[in-house]
């Protein structure tokens, strides 16, 4: 999702420029899944920013994607390793980052220690769910880089608790859509923190993260040294509805040699090593464990501020996290 820390990195400080880059990215949906369980069939192409060629695409899933009560069903080339189904919230796999300095995108929200984020049981999907929940109020008890902050959220990372090195990272997700509103399921290197690392040689995999003047859009992208916050690689995915109407499966399969991305089983983009490496002067980094994100932004320079349309609270379920790998 390339947010930022307050520290000097994450989640590319320079991210707004991915606008124009987005705007460049064609993608189109010749069907989604509804309510009744038609399947998504995606074909269009996918605008590379770094190697500026088109990757055709057409693939049919072969399982169910509809949101609902129906989830993907995983190939027996894979298992699972570990999950969180979110029953409650485990400070075993999860730690609440907190602060308000802008996380290097100039963002308005202040991360809290737990206080926007709850589990809840959803009827819809039959299953408890993970919230995470952005809020409109005037928290004068917390100060943002603008001064009070007129926002809060959460942000979960598994950082030293839950980290991986290859498989398939997956959640279902429901998102929240209103104009600020950003988003993201996402990893980072885990010597992210390691003096001569940092962002963006610790790199980042953006599973899913979404931008709420895209009302049906979400995108996955990579970030590294030679490709960051400007110049990511970045593919986009399409729904037929808009993001917040349906849960749906984001994830990624990344192995040795590359990375592919998914919704819904639905691959819309995919990166090898060797690509990355003649685009980036060998800059591949994603050869070492990873930890994993969830949270919600609002405002910051690339999925700019909310105004007079938006909406408050605004929520992300998360049904669930899994890892998967090959058997």
């Amino acid at each position: 999702m390339v947010l930022c820390y307050n520290a000097p990195f994450t989640m590319g400080n320079i991210i707004f420029l991915e606008y124009f880059f987005v705007g460049a990215l064609s993608l189109f949906l010749m069907s989604c899944a509804g309510s009744d369980g038609s399947q998504d069939v995606f074909t269009g192409t996918v605008q590379d920013t770094m190697l500026g060629n088109s990757v055709p695409l057409s693939t049919t899933p072969t399982n169910n994607p509809s949101g609902g009560n129906n989830p993907v069903l995983i190939s027996s080339s894979w298992t699972l390793t570990w999950g969180d189904e979110f029953d409650t919230i485990s400070y075993a796999n999860w730690t609440f980052e907190t602060g308000g300095g802008g996380w290097g995108n100039n963002e308005d929200q202040y991360y809290t220690n737990g206080d926007n984020s709850f589990t809840t049981y959803d009827v819809t999907i039959d299953s408890n769910v993970l919230v995470i929940e952005a809020r409109e109020e005037g928290a004068d008890s917390y100060k943002c880089h603008y001064g009070d902050c007129r926002y809060t959220s959460s942000r979960m990372i598994s950082e030293g608790k839950r980290e991986f090195q290859y498989g398939r990272i997956e959640a279902r997700l429901k998102l929240p859509q209103t104009q600020g509103i950003w988003p993201a399921f996402w990893m980072l290197g885990n010597d992210f923190r390691n003096v001569g690392v940092g962002w963006p040689r610790c790199g980042e995999i953006d599973i899913m993260e979404h931008v709420g003047w895209e009302p049906r859009k979400t995108h996955g992208a990579l970030h590294g040294p030679g490709y960051s916050g400007a110049t990511p690689f970045i593919g986009t995915h399409e729904l037929a509805h808009r993001v917040d109407q349906q849960y749906h499966i984001y994830a990624i399969e990344w192995d040795a040699n590359g990375i592919q991305w998914f919704v819904d089983d639905v691959q819309f983009y995919a990166r090898t090593r060797e690509q990355v490496d003649n685009a980036s002067n060998n800059g591949w980094v994603f050869e070492h464990p990873f930890f994993i994100l969830l949270n919600v932004a609002v405002g910051g320079n690339w999925p700019r501020y909310p105004d007079s349309t938006s909406q408050f609270p605004q929520r992300m379920y998360v049904d669930y996290v899994r890892v998967y790998s090959k058997r």
